[in-house]
């Protein structure tokens, strides 16, 4: 489906982040409280969010583009005796057989969506497959801070039986378009040998709160909301998280 989010990285990203941060997995909570059941999380990855979500009882599906990311769902869940329904498919070609009460992507999952044809057509598919008042709930995360820059990172994860994942990222940043480019090398290491090494190149898109509004203006939403973080107080520009919520009316 994608040419990122291979095994490699799959496996680092769930060493790395095997479970949602509390904050972020309590809001989420709380907003499924106040909706309609059932829910549906797209870009579910290896299912941090959703598998708490779900073992709490939440009538909750996943989606992804990834099926390295939906394979080690599957095992995280039937590790607990749970079986989610989870589907292979990318947002801007989602196809769905319900209606939802909250369509929601945690953890800026939204910002891997670079292109405007793109990001239009995902959050068209997201809204129709709203019930009438359901809403979308999805994280953006804003340039705060960001100058024009290339760096270069390295990071390490470790398996339990001593052997490693390396990271390594060429990262840029390009101000003019608020989109980050990463090179991203990740070589499996065990006693000091390289085994196997995967090269994926990722995008993710920044929004200020201006750009998100006139994006949504222009694609004819109207009933949103912009928030900082989770706080429920409206966006401002010093805000390094915001929640976008669009509520269908009809």
């Amino acid at each position: 489906m994608i040419d990122t989010y291979k095994s490699l990285c799959t496996e680092f990203y769930d060493l790395d982040k095997p479970l949602a941060p509390d904050d972020a997995l309590e809001y989420y909570l709380n907003q499924i409280q106040l909706s309609s059941q059932p829910v549906l999380e797209p870009m579910c990855g290896t299912g941090r969010f959703l598998i708490p979500l779900f073992e709490k009882g939440i009538d909750i599906d996943g989606i992804d583009a990834s099926e390295h990311m939906l394979e080690k769902c599957r095992i995280k869940a039937g590790e607990k005796n749970l079986h989610p329904k989870l589907y292979l498919q990318k947002l801007e070609d989602m196809k769905v057989h319900r209606e939802y009460g909250l369509v929601f992507l945690p953890s800026g999952s939204f910002g891997l969506l670079t292109e405007n044809p793109v990001v239009l057509k995902s959050l068209k598919n997201m809204y129709d497959s709203l019930m009438p008042k359901g809403r979308i709930l999805f994280e953006i995360s804003t340039p705060s801070g960001f100058t024009e820059m290339s760096e270069e990172n390295v990071r390490e994860v470790f398996r339990n039986d001593g052997s490693k994942i390396k990271l390594t990222t060429q990262s840029k940043f390009e101000k003019s378009s608020n989109i980050e480019t990463m090179i991203c090398i990740y070589e499996d290491v065990s006693d000091s040998n390289v085994k196997n090494v995967e090269t994926e190149i990722m995008k993710i898109k920044y929004y200020d709160a201006d750009e998100i509004r006139n994006f949504l203006n222009a694609s004819n939403f109207e009933n949103y909301s912009l928030y900082g973080g989770y706080s429920g107080m409206k966006a401002v520009d010093s805000n390094e998280m915001i929640v976008v919520e669009i509520i269908k009316t009809k």
